[in-house]
């Protein structure tokens, strides 16, 4: 059995095009899909609900605690498969993605397959030709498996104690090195295409690399041990003065879109800095 789980809070708009994408791939009685709702006030239930007769899907309420990580562990407790398969509600599964994981070998612990990106407020796209053919590498350490195509059997997940609850927004990373450190070797399964929506404005992607960056220096604190590098001071000072220097280069949109990522990132650090008790800038 897999189960597909997708934490949901306040995705109306979005997760019924991730649920239509499922819908057939999921037939034949080896797949559940699990929608944890994180305590929605939009319509988020009500658009599920509709897809209850269109495949094995079950709607949990996960608002007892808030954040994802609580709603994916909640998730997992409810789930029957060995094999969990970790998605994101506003992303969109490929042809073929279930099947990919139907045909993943028994003795693979961890895994996970390529992300590509498409506009918000485009179709996704129908091929997987910008497919990546490896996985990323994080803070100059080991790779990870993205959150929103993230799969794990149950032994090892329940080995590692889950997600970790207490961690910042994009735990994804924390659990991937977690596990590799443990010794489940992480699989890239090149089949198992995603295609992730991009932020709708440069405020929700700004927040969202904030959120990136607050996260790196607890993952320095807590890996550092096991071979996280310090940043060193050079590269370092030469990106903040990168961001200084092209600001005049703002008027344009790929220049402006690059400029927000890292400097979100990097004040994102900074915050992230303080919280964690070390310095990562």
């Amino acid at each position: 059995m897999i189960s597909i789980i997708i934490p949901a809070y306040n995705e109306a708009g979005r997760i019924g095009a991730q649920l239509d994408a499922l819908a057939g791939q999921t037939a034949g009685g080896d797949c559940e899909v699990i929608v944890a709702d994180n305590g929605s006030t939009d319509a988020t239930t009500d658009v599920v609900t509709a897809f209850l007769d269109r495949m094995p899907l079950r709607l949990l309420d996960a608002s007892a605690h808030r954040g994802q990580a609580a709603a994916l562990n909640m998730a997992v407790a409810d789930a029957q498969g060995d094999l969990f398969v970790f998605l994101d509600a506003d992303d969109v599964v490929m042809p073929g993605f279930v099947d990919a994981w139907r045909a993943l070998a028994p003795g693979v612990a961890f895994a996970s397959g390529p992300v590509i990106f498409f506009a918000h407020d485009a179709p996704p796209p129908r091929d997987a030709d910008r497919a990546p053919r490896r996985l990323p590498v994080h803070m100059g350490f080991l790779p990870y498996a993205l959150g929103a195509n993230f799969a794990v059997r149950r032994a090892w997940f329940e080995r590692a104690g889950g997600f970790d609850v207490t961690y910042p927004p994009a735990q994804d990373v924390e659990m991937s090195w977690r596990l590799q450190l443990m010794g489940a070797e992480l699989v890239f399964v090149p089949e198992a295409v995603l295609a992730k929506r991009e932020a709708p404005s440069f405020r929700t992607t700004a927040r969202q690399y904030f959120r990136y960056g607050e996260r790196d220096p607890f993952l320095y604190r807590d890996f550092r041990g096991q071979g996280v590098p310090t940043p060193a001071a050079g590269p370092t000072l030469k990106s903040y003065l990168g961001l200084v220097l092209r600001i005049p280069l703002l008027w344009q949109a790929e220049a402006r879109r690059r400029w927000v990522h890292q400097a979100a990132r990097r004040a994102g650090r900074l915050v992230g800095s303080v919280r964690a008790g070390v310095f990562y800038p």
